[in-house]
């Protein structure tokens, strides 16, 4: 085997199409890429701060239109006289119903006012669930005129639910004064209060009666710069405006509620 001389290898020959990139080259092609990035990134960063922005507000004003919706329900099912304005807590008060019908006022099954303990029967229907829950847990509301006497946040015109049957109820503990010239009664269980407190929307309950107990508190929405209640007895008209404010803008939700205030 004979070795050929350095100078006597055939070398390789390059196209000049096959060479490959310089660091110079390399270089270049990363600032210029660079450069186009960034110009983009300009042009890209505020649609999508934009977008996120505008998820957010809409997102904010879903939560307190949800919390509009639910104060709107539970006020056309609150107690006769039973609405009431805070304004030194910026809050609204009620007692929600749990169910209604009409008491024989004549009769064997008939309601006496004055017994402190009986049953007496109804016109109406109560679902299952409804006489479960109230047994032994909820009062019956007779007449509520929200005056003197006759008011149930003072534990008056009420009695407490002993037992649910199918056609009567029995109750205990009662403090009627008067008929209810309709014959209605109204099943309730708690107060509730929405209060507008630095910044947030709360609904809190309370128990009628019994002794003060720590209250439930849920927060409904956040974002609100003020609240503003009003009611009108003579009318049962109720309006309720929410204020929010993200990143300094404004928004409204307004809405009027009427209810009956008839017992």
């Amino acid at each position: 085997m004979t070795l050929l001389p350095c100078h006597s290898r055939p070398r390789r020959i390059r196209h000049p199409d096959c060479r490959g990139f310089t660091l110079l080259e390399l270089i270049l092609a990363i600032t210029l890429v660079g450069i186009l990035a960034a110009f983009s990134l300009t042009f890209l960063i505020q649609p999508v701060r934009f977008m996120v922005e505008s998820s957010l507000r809409a997102e904010q004003v879903d939560t307190a239109d949800m919390a509009m919706s639910l104060m709107t329900r539970e006020l056309r099912g609150a107690l006769p006289n039973s609405i009431r304005i805070h304004t030194d807590e910026n809050a609204l008060e009620f007692i929600p119903v749990l169910g209604a019908g009409r008491y024989q006022r004549y009769g064997q099954s008939a309601l006496n006012v004055t017994a402190k303990e009986g049953d007496f029967g109804f016109h109406g229907f109560i679902p299952t669930d409804l006489q479960n829950a109230c047994n032994s847990d909820c009062r019956i509301s007779i007449y509520n005129t929200g005056q003197t006497g006759m008011d149930a946040y003072y534990c008056e015109q009420l009695a407490r639910v002993s037992k649910i049957h199918p056609d009567r109820i029995s109750f205990e503990e009662a403090a009627f004064r008067t008929h209810s010239p309709q014959q209605r009664f109204y099943l309730v269980r708690h107060a509730v209060k929405y209060v507008c407190d630095k910044g947030e929307l709360r609904r809190r309950t309370f128990t009628l009666c019994d002794a003060p107990k720590t209250p439930t508190d849920a927060l409904l929405a956040t974002g609100v710069k003020s609240c503003d209640f009003s009611y009108n007895p003579m009318q049962g008209l109720v309006k309720m405006e929410l204020n929010l404010s993200h990143k300094g803008q404004p928004l409204s939700l307004f809405t009027r509620v009427q209810v009956l205030n008839a017992p």
